[in-house]
């Protein structure tokens, strides 16, 4: 299932917890095997993946508990953001 953010909101801790592995998860994918099929076919890749995949390194040292708490805080401070989908919102 896809969470907007006022559904996210609703989750209990440990929900949050498997979500943004997930998402995590997704990110890794994106860095290494579809970069890399990218490469092989000479095909480009679209910004919002680009993005992704570069922001997957910033977690890497992070435990899940340490980035939904950010991540909490973040959608905390910025109500306005709930509409929208948790990955678009997490990964921008």
């Amino acid at each position: 299932m896809f969470h907007d953010g006022n559904s996210y909101m609703k989750l209990e801790r440990i929900a949050k917890n498997f979500y943004i592995q997930g998402l995590i998860d997704g990110m890794s994918f994106m860095k290494t095997d579809l970069f890399n099929m990218s490469q092989e076919h000479s095909v480009g890749i679209p910004w919002q993946i680009f993005f992704a995949i570069m922001s997957a390194d910033k977690f890497k040292d992070m435990t899940s508990s340490q980035i939904v708490a950010i991540f909490d805080k973040y959608l905390e401070e910025h109500p306005k953001e709930w509409h929208y989908r948790v990955s678009s919102i997490f990964i921008g």
